[in-house]
């Protein structure tokens, strides 16, 4: 998605919102827990956060949107190259305030169980499943692309320890989808060593799992000749 869609989409999204009724913001975060933090075109990663009233009861939920790999890494470092200079690479587009809209878990209607939770968007900047350790950045034509999703991720986690106190919480729902389901299944077992009780972190991950239909079939194709 182009930039300039990207952000006509989110306009449109805001301006049907406010005909219905009631607006309950989601506020854009951009924190430097961790300096080394970076999305892909190093700007500081960022979330949307929406505070319910309750802190003991807290969902994380990992965005989705693909991943810039591909089939060899010229092609992946183009994938990535034109993947920072958008909405999913950068945190510098994205509104300081987002409108909720019914989108399940996230929604702030009274009617979602997870209406008065505290709820922590984690943006997607990074291309790579909330995934990557490299400290150092890549030369690619005009630019440097980061891959530090992993430390993101960590930071992420620690502004809500610091901010909320994890060890505290009574629940603590980690959710995504697409990636960001993913997401879910790599980093749940490190979530629940940041609290004391593992048994109050929960996974939903949702279309988090990736295949490719044809390749058995043009395997077995192939085998059969």
């Amino acid at each position: 998605m182009s930039k300039k869609n990207g952000i006509k989409l989110i306009l449109i999204v805001f301006l049907v919102h406010c005909s219905v009724g009631t607006i309950h913001f989601y506020r854009k975060v951009v924190h430097e827990t961790d300096p080394e933090a970076k999305c892909l075109d190093g700007s500081s990663p960022m979330i949307y956060l929406h505070e319910g009233g309750d802190t003991e009861h807290i969902l994380f939920y990992f965005l989705g949107g693909g991943s810039c790999a591909d089939k060899d890494l010229n092609s992946t470092l183009e994938n990535c190259y034109q993947r920072s200079k958008g909405e999913f690479g950068t945190s510098t587009y994205w509104p300081s305030f987002f409108p909720s809209i019914n989108f399940g878990m996230l929604e702030v209607d009274p009617a979602n169980k997870f209406a008065n939770w505290t709820k922590i968007v984690v943006m997607y900047c990074d291309g790579a499943f909330h995934q990557g350790n490299n400290k150092s950045p890549i030369k690619y034509k005009d630019t440097q692309l980061y891959f530090r999703g992993a430390v993101n991720t960590r930071s992420h986690f620690k502004w809500a320890d610091n901010k909320y106190g994890l060890s505290k919480a009574k629940k603590i729902v980690l959710s995504g989808s697409s990636a960001g389901g993913m997401a879910t299944f790599l980093w749940i077992e490190y979530l629940k060593s940041l609290v004391p009780d593992p048994k109050v972190v929960y996974g939903i991950a949702d279309s988090a799992i990736f295949y490719e239909p044809m390749v058995p079939v043009r395997r077995a194709a192939n085998s059969s000749a």
